[in-house]
C-alpha cells in the first residue's frame, strides 16, 4: 500500500509538473503543431473527469505563427477557466481556416454564467479573459464569450491569418 500511494504521487507530481512548464513556457507551435500543443491542454481536463474533445480541421504550416499562438493562448485561458470555474463534464475545442481568418471555439456543457456575473469578475482582479481580448483586439481578431446560467458556455476566436507561416519563415 505504502509503495503504491507512493507510485501515484510521484506520477501526480509529475503531471502537476509538466502543467507548470507547459503554462510558463509554452510549446514551439512551429515545431510540435497547434494540434499536438492543444492535446497537452486537454489531458488536463481528462485528468479531472471531464470529457474533452478535440477536433484541428486546418495543417499547422498554413497558420502563421502569430494566429497559432493567439489560438494557443486562447484555448488555454478558455480550459483554464472551464476546469476551474464551470463545474463541466464535457468541452469540445474546434479549431479551423476560414479564408484568411483562424477560428477556435470552445464550448462547455458547465455552470455558464449571466452578463452581470461576468462584469463583476472583471471588476475583482480577473484579468484572465480581459487581457486575452485586449492581444486578440491588438492583433485584429475579436473573441465572443456567450454564455447561459445552466446551460454553458461558448467561446469563440477569430484571428486574421493574413502571413502563412511558410513566408514568416523567409523572414
Amino acid at each position: 500500500p505504502q509503495l503504491s500511494a507512493g507510485s501515484a504521487s510521484i506520477r501526480n507530481s509529475v503531471v502537476a509538473l509538466r502543467t507548470l512548464l507547459v503554462d510558463i513556457y509554452p510549446p514551439n507551435l512551429a515545431e510540435e503543431g497547434i494540434q499536438s500543443a492543444l492535446e497537452d491542454l486537454m489531458r488536463r481536463l481528462e485528468a479531472r473527469d471531464i470529457d474533452a474533445q478535440l477536433t484541428v480541421h486546418v495543417d499547422a504550416s498554413h497558420l502563421a505563427n502569430a494566429a497559432a499562438g493567439l489560438i494557443y493562448r486562447s484555448a488555454q485561458e478558455a480550459l483554464r477557466n472551464v476546469a476551474s470555474h464551470a463545474d463541466a463534464s464535457q468541452v469540445t475545442v474546434d479549431v479551423d481556416l476560414q479564408g484568411d481568418t483562424a477560428i477556435l471555439k470552445v464550448e462547455d456543457n458547465g455552470r455558464g454564467f449571466s452578463d452581470e456575473d461576468r462584469v463583476a469578475k472583471t471588476n475583482n482582479d480577473h484579468f484572465g479573459l480581459r487581457a486575452l481580448s485586449d492581444l486578440i483586439t491588438d492583433a485584429g481578431g475579436r473573441i465572443v464569450i456567450r454564455s447561459q446560467v445552466g446551460v454553458g458556455t461558448r467561446v469563440l476566436v477569430e484571428i486574421p491569418n493574413a502571413i502563412h507561416r511558410r513566408e514568416e519563415d523567409r523572414q
